[in-house]
């Protein structure tokens, strides 16, 4: 960690989640206005989230350690954040979200880049708006770019973090928005 950081949700960051991280993440959410976000890997990006304006965030973990983490982390703000266990597999189902809509989805899991796929797709078949962290990984492009081939508008958005590695968000907007 260092130095206390100017958001009011996240203090200080780390060197996998940055003031960079956390900020392109803010001003997203802030330019897309979600009310209702579904999250797969949760951490600092649900403080984003919801220091965003998003009234309800159901965040997935598939790390049952992580979980333990985050929902110590996350306390405070249970009135916004459902937070859960789920099993990354392909087909990928989760019964609590399967037949559910969101604004919003935001894909930071599983934490091995080469899953993730599964959860944008599955993402994207229930959100009009997919965000992923880590867009630079090949996979992560991929399924980004596998949905712009569908008409879905795709946008990378670089950053640097203070460490110097490079990294980007990645922004798909459905055809219909």
């Amino acid at each position: 960690m260092t130095e206390a950081g100017p958001f009011r949700l996240f203090p200080a960051q780390y060197r996998w989640w940055s003031f960079a991280d956390y900020g392109q993440l803010l001003s997203i959410v802030q330019r897309f206005r979600p009310r209702r976000v579904i999250e797969f890997g949760p951490g600092g990006s649900t403080l984003a989230l919801v220091e965003g304006g998003a009234e309800i965030v159901e965040t997935f973990e598939d790390d049952h350690a992580w979980l333990g983490v985050q929902e110590k982390r996350l306390d405070p703000h249970r009135s916004v954040v459902i937070l859960r266990l789920y099993r990354h597999s392909e087909p990928l189902s989760i019964p609590e979200a399967d037949d559910q809509r969101y604004d919003l989805a935001f894909v930071d899991g599983p934490r091995e880049t080469l899953q993730r796929s599964v959860e944008i797709a599955y993402a994207a078949e229930r959100s009009r708006v997919v965000v992923t962290h880590d867009a630079t990984s090949a996979p992560v492009r991929d399924a980004l770019l596998a949905l712009q081939a569908r008409g879905w508008a795709v946008e990378f958005i670089p950053f640097t973090r203070p460490a110097g590695d490079e990294n980007a968000m990645g922004v798909a907007v459905a055809p219909e928005c």
